[in-house]
């Protein structure tokens, strides 16, 4: 299954940097069908479009009340659930964006969302959610079957 990554988050908002931070690690793993989207994931609807995926799996903050760096990888049938509590620091609705997604490209559409700790401007990402990166990069490794080593 041709499966895109689609990292999302605010480099300086803090926590809701680790989208964008598991995807650029992604990527310089050698991984190609992953996009750093940051806060604007609308800007590549057409991109993703084009890779014509059968999976997308978007990578963004949330908060559904669970332990700083817990995630989750959450169905369509979810995103009503949590899309009032995802973080609004993007222009469009990040379930808004899902569904284009969904018909756009006819793919089954994932978001795995990172429970966060602190959003301050201008600082940095907590220890939390820097020590869950790791884990969320290997989970992502597994269940894509890939190896954590570099191609």
């Amino acid at each position: 299954m041709r499966t895109l990554i689609l990292g999302v988050g605010n480099p300086l908002r803090g926590d809701d940097a680790i989208g964008s931070e598991i995807a650029k690690e992604l990527i310089k793993l050698g991984w190609d069908n992953v996009i750093d989207a940051e806060s604007a994931p609308e800007n590549f609807l057409l991109k993703v479009l084009e890779k014509r995926p059968e999976r997308v799996i978007l990578i963004d903050a949330c908060d559904f009340s669970g332990k700083a760096g817990e995630f989750r990888l959450f169905k369509k049938e979810e995103w009503a659930r949590i899309s009032h509590a995802s973080f609004s620091t993007h222009t469009l609705p990040l379930s808004l964006f899902m569904s284009l997604l969904e018909k756009g490209c006819g793919c089954e559409v994932y978001l795995l969302g990172i429970q966060v700790k602190q959003l301050d401007f201008a600082s940095e990402m907590s220890p939390d959610l820097l020590e869950a990166k790791k884990k969320i990069i290997d989970f992502l490794l597994n269940l894509l079957g890939e190896s954590r080593t570099e191609k």
